[in-house]
């Protein structure tokens, strides 16, 4: 087997950019490896205020990072995770499928300040180290959730059934995404000033316009559930 080129670290957000990844990437004749682990972000695991902070199943996410920092192979790495429910908790839904999910956006609770405070020093902490080791690293910032299941906004029958509505709009409000990711967004603001070499990525920037981002783009779904893409 080849040598890893690029090395792709994360939860299931880094997993729904991999065959994309994997595509780009092959074009170039480069390789790339993928370290996903469900529900980790892609940082070091800390102690902050005597917690362990960002471990993960297996130690793999600090696994991962030390295997791509020792090899000689591994030029760039890849961060990508739903860094959002970290740090705001999850949305008001409980992922049934209802329409019924609106985000949740709590910047005063004392729990989001510490999560904030937690999540930027892990960041902060894992970048250090990266860059410090040579390596070019290239942060993926979070595409947005949908409030809605995305299978209602296509048909997958030829005749749609009585009772199953679909939806007139495949799209949230533009200002509730940045609201709810303000905190995320100022995090990632600041690591861009300290990290000029480290490369951002707003993934978010292709699924949003002037005033809406969308889940359905040209009759193509562009999510498989409320937060993950579709390879499309």
């Amino acid at each position: 087997s080849r040598t890893p080129d690029i090395a792709l670290i994360g939860d299931s957000h880094a997993g729904h950019l991999a065959s994309g990844l994997a595509e780009l990437y092959g074009h170039r004749s480069e390789n790339v490896v993928i370290r996903l682990g469900a529900g980790c972000m892609p940082f070091f695991e800390m102690e902050v205020d005597g917690q362990n902070v960002f471990s993960c199943e297996e130690n793999l996410i600090n696994k991962s990072l030390e295997e791509a920092i020792a090899s000689t192979s591994i030029k760039s790495v890849v961060l990508s995770s739903y860094a959002l429910v970290k740090i705001q908790g999850n949305r008001g839904d409980s992922r049934n499928g209802s329409d019924s999910g609106e985000y949740v956006n709590n910047s005063s609770l004392e729990t989001v300040k510490r999560n904030v405070d937690v999540f930027r020093k892990a960041m902060n902490f894992t970048l250090e180290r990266l860059v410090s080791s040579g390596k070019q690293v290239i942060y993926i910032v979070d595409t947005p959730e949908l409030y809605f299941n995305p299978k209602k906004c296509v048909s997958f029958r030829p005749v749609i059934l009585p009772g199953y509505k679909l939806r007139t709009s495949c799209a949230i409000d533009k200002n509730k995404f940045e609201e709810r990711n303000a905190d995320y967004h100022r995090i990632v603001a600041e690591a861009r000033a300290k990290f000029p070499g480290v490369k951002f990525i707003n993934a978010y920037e292709y699924l949003c316009e002037n005033e809406f981002c969308y889940g359905l783009v040209d009759g193509k779904l562009l999510y498989q559930s409320r937060d993950h893409l579709t390879p499309e």
